[in-house]
């Protein structure tokens, strides 16, 4: 797989949310893990539960990409803010475009809805992704994990959509 119209992509569903809370852990103890410190790790990690996925899948725009039924990434974005929350990949689909259709996917529902930008923070491992898909640096931020003292580095990206 590896072309966009090769993967299916849908609206998350609240009982998808164990498989994605699964997913999310996975992908940042495989991809972030040598990026950022153990604490760091421990702590975004923790916080990830179905329960905040449920929230999640209420509050902003959540999309998944399926490869033979089972969930290979994620997508939030709220809408408003021309925002991309979060975008992760299973480690067994990474580097396979499911990102990338999902990026797409974001992108186009913003055009639709009139909107000419997307931002995003860019987690330090995942900002070359972003730049070969034409996102440009705007400044490093840090950002405090809910519920912890922990910080955590990111870049703030944004692309035109025009």
């Amino acid at each position: 797989m590896g072309e966009r119209d090769a993967w299916k992509i849908r609206t998350a569903e609240p009982d998808d949310a164990e498989e994605i809370s699964a997913l999310h852990r996975a992908s940042i103890l495989s991809a972030c893990a040598s990026w950022y410190h153990p604490v760091q790790i421990r702590a975004w990690v923790e916080r990830i539960t179905p329960e905040v996925h449920r929230q999640l899948m209420a509050d902003r725009r959540t999309r998944v990409a399926l490869d033979d039924g089972a969930i290979s990434a994620f997508c939030t974005m709220t809408m408003e803010e021309a925002m991309v929350n979060a975008l992760y990949v299973a480690p067994f689909a990474m580097h396979r475009g499911a990102g990338q259709a999902l990026l797409a996917d974001a992108e186009e529902a913003l055009l639709t809805a009139g909107r000419h930008e997307v931002n995003l923070h860019a987690t330090l491992n995942a900002a070359d992704f972003y730049r070969w898909l034409g996102y440009v640096d705007v400044r490093e931020e840090s950002t405090r994990i809910r519920g912890s003292s922990v910080a955590l580095p990111a870049i703030v990206m944004r692309k035109p959509l025009i």
